[in-house]
């Protein structure tokens, strides 16, 4: 049998250890706001399904803006958990320029620093995990408003490029550090890169430079590097130019398929359920047909069973379960 590690490693090498790996991971409101009691309830995850990786997630985007003293709630809108802007002290672009780097070793940045070294103590070598950020468009598309990045960018240039640069600075400082708690690498959360928002001349000139800077240095840095493409529409054949292994987007939903995916790069993929159709409202057969599927799709080599995106905090145990013991079925 495999260890974890050498299930992961062997799928970023194109090749297949024992099994695919699989994971799944969720938000996990109110307790993800202490370092305590988001550990507990991530490692009891792990403890119920023996993923092969820890995601461990942040409360979403909003997450890197509460230092700066954004306040935020949870959004009861949905059933994800995630949280959402409650108080934006930067409502204006006149506003932006009071928006400076700050030490991610304190407030909130520290505080999941302190959860990442808490799993860390618990699941050793045994059990890599990856650790959350979001990309820089997607924290500055939070202050200036949903939907309003682009059209900000085109008024506000410079103002819009500043923030760039200040939440750049920021974020390699954050990634610098998280890879001290022995994180196998970066979540690396890719919310603009849709064409559904702008194009894709002024996706290179607002946000590619920037995810460029952050991945390389977490390529210098992680064994274990996952992009996910977390928008309607993902510009997928741009996105192939980070310096990434793995992809993840909601494949289910949006172009491309896996199949699609699979003929135009080598890199490993992962996804094959629906976070909705599949694994809050199909039956355990359906999700075991639906992964099985996947694999298929995807081919053998360089797989990794998952979702398009965070799941659902009332998905049922047993289409987890479900997913957790299809992969038992795609063996070498």
């Amino acid at each position: 049998m495999a260890s974890r590690r050498e299930r992961i490693e062997a799928a970023l090498a194109g090749r297949v250890a024992d099994r695919p790996p699989v994971a799944f991971w969720r938000h996990w409101a109110g307790d993800d706001q202490s370092a305590e009691s988001h550990a507990a309830v991530s490692l009891a995850f792990q403890r119920t399904y023996d993923w092969d990786f820890i995601k461990v997630t942040t409360e979403g985007a909003v997450f890197h803006l509460v230092d700066w003293g954004v306040q935020t709630r949870i959004n009861t809108s949905n059933l994800l958990g995630g949280r959402e802007v409650a108080v934006n002290p930067f409502p204006k672009p006149a506003d932006w320029a009071r928006i400076k780097p700050i030490d991610v070793t304190q407030g909130m940045h520290g505080e999941h620093l302190r959860c990442l070294r808490r799993i860390r103590q618990e699941v050793g070598d045994d059990v890599p995990f990856l650790f959350t950020i979001f990309q820089p468009s997607t924290i500055a598309e939070r202050i200036v408003g949903l939907g309003d990045l682009a059209f900000q960018a085109r008024r506000h240039p410079k103002d819009v490029t500043r923030l760039m640069e200040v939440f750049t600075e920021t974020m390699l400082a954050y990634l610098r550090e998280g890879m001290k708690t022995g994180a196998a690498g970066l979540f690396y959360a890719v919310g603009t890169a849709g064409y559904s928002m702008w194009s894709e001349a002024e996706y290179r000139e607002f946000a590619l430079p920037y995810d460029l800077a952050i991945l390389k240095e977490a390529a210098a840095l992680g064994w274990f590097n996952l992009v996910h493409l977390c928008r309607l529409y993902p510009m997928f054949d741009l996105a192939l130019q980070y310096p990434v292994q793995v992809f993840n987007w909601d494949d289910q939903v949006t172009p491309p398929s896996l199949a699609e995916a699979r003929a135009r790069t080598n890199a490993t993929l992962v996804g094959g359920l629906d976070r909705n159709a599949h694994l809050l409202h199909g039956t355990p057969q359906e999700v075991q047909e639906k992964a099985l599927d996947a694999f298929r799709q995807a081919g053998r080599k360089g797989f990794m069973l998952g979702a398009g995106c965070t799941v659902t905090n009332v998905t049922p145990w047993r289409n987890l379960q479900a997913a957790r013991q299809a992969v038992e079925r795609m063996t070498a």
